[in-house]
């Protein structure tokens, strides 16, 4: 305006550009951010999304790019421009499959402006992820390996505890016996048919905790090895049927409960009176049931009978070993012993019966050295003749 009078002005615009310093770190929407995500969650898949704003008014001050500084463990990668936090590239979320085992990851995320060196500016918050567990894994067994177990161990023995294991964090194991994989072989080999001795009947699983119980006695002489096959499932699986196999060796150890049997309940021969010495007269043979067949034999009668005879304690050989005379014993009666090695040890009698066959090995002989006669002078043929008598 002008000093005079009237004064006198005049107007003109002025336009002022006020210029955007960058002095507003970019704020994210919230410090913490927290998500859970399932295990089994593929490569690539979003987890969430982090924001932040920037107040200074012009670009590039107000232009935000995200990066994750720390935690990610090359599991999770951020996208700069969205903040969309993913799962990385060809990276598994599974616990088991990291080393260490790692259920929660704590990310630290650097929200940065477009300041040019030490006028950029930034913000941090905290991304907690969680790691659920998915039971999407099978169980397995722990090796039971081979155990034995006793012929006639009492009914209602625990026997074995089948152990199965499951990386999953909430299983529900159960045990079932499986008939198909299971088999059974004889001392000799054979293989053994359920017909002929029902050994699957003779044990009991607890279907929950995996307890095996004897519930009827076996019998070592019909089967010693025993193959059982288990399977464990886990029904809490929540992706198809999850199982596992195993076979437990059972060894049934025997147990001496069977006395020896002779092949005959009683044994008959003759033999000649005078037989020489170490002629065979019989062999008696017994045979054991049990595991342990070593079976030594043994005489018992009377004494002056045992002392005619030997018998081979390993072969059952029964042989003269001094002088038989039928004169004196017409008849050799007495018993054969078989006993087994068990402890304690069993055994069994057979009677023997050995008839001595005469031989014409004795002179007549008179029973007295004098005997005298008297005969009368009208003594005839006609009369009653005297007999003197020899033995």
């Amino acid at each position: 305006s002008s000093g005079g009078v009237p004064k006198l002005s005049t107007k003109v615009p002025v336009t002022i550009h006020v210029q955007d310093v960058n002095d507003h770190a970019p704020q994210f929407l919230h410090s913490a951010y927290m998500q859970s995500v399932p295990e089994n969650l593929p490569s690539g898949s979003p987890i969430l999304e982090v924001k932040a704003i920037d107040k200074d008014g012009s670009s590039p001050n107000n232009f935000i790019v995200y990066r994750i500084q720390s935690g990610a463990s090359d599991k999770f990668v951020i996208s700069p421009d969205t903040g969309v936090i993913s799962v990385a590239t060809g990276a598994s979320l599974d616990p088991d499959m990291t080393d260490p085992k790692t259920t929660e990851y704590s990310l630290s995320v650097l929200a940065l402006d477009g300041g040019v060196g030490e006028h950029q500016l930034q913000s941090l918050c905290r991304v907690n992820i969680s790691i659920k567990d998915v039971n999407n894994k099978p169980p397995y067994f722990l090796d039971p390996g081979t155990i034995s177990i006793r012929e006639n161990t009492p009914v209602g023995t625990y026997a074995y505890r089948l152990l199965a294991n499951d990386l999953d964090r909430e299983p529900i194991l159960r045990y079932y016996m499986d008939s198909n994989t299971s088999e059974a072989r004889s001392e000799e080999g054979a293989l053994v048919k359920i017909s002929e001795y029902d050994y699957l009947s003779a044990f009991m699983l607890n279907s929950t905790d995996g307890l095996i119980r004897v519930i009827k006695l076996l019998d070592r002489e019909k089967v010693e090895i025993i193959k059982l096959g288990f399977i464990v499932e886990d029904i809490a699986a929540e992706f198809g049927k999850q199982t596992a196999t195993t076979t437990l060796t059972i060894v049934v150890e025997d147990e001496n409960d069977n006395n020896p049997k002779f092949r005959n309940s009683f044994y008959k021969r003759s033999i000649p009176e005078n037989s020489p010495h170490g002629v065979t007269i019989m062999s008696v043979v017994a045979y054991d049931m049990d595991k342990n067949k070593t079976i030594r034999y043994s005489l018992e009668g009377p004494k002056e009978i045992t002392d005619l005879l030997h018998l081979d304690a390993e072969t059952g050989e029964i042989v003269v070993a001094n002088k038989i005379d039928y004169e004196v014993f017409p008849w050799l009666n007495f018993t054969v012993r078989a006993t087994d090695s068990g402890h304690p040890p069993r055994s069994s009698l057979a009677e023997v019966f050995i008839q001595v066959i005469d031989e014409n090995d004795n002179n007549p002989y008179f029973p007295n050295d004098v005997t005298n006669f008297t005969v009368y002078e009208n003594f005839n043929d006609r009369n009653e003749d005297c007999h003197h008598t020899s033995s």
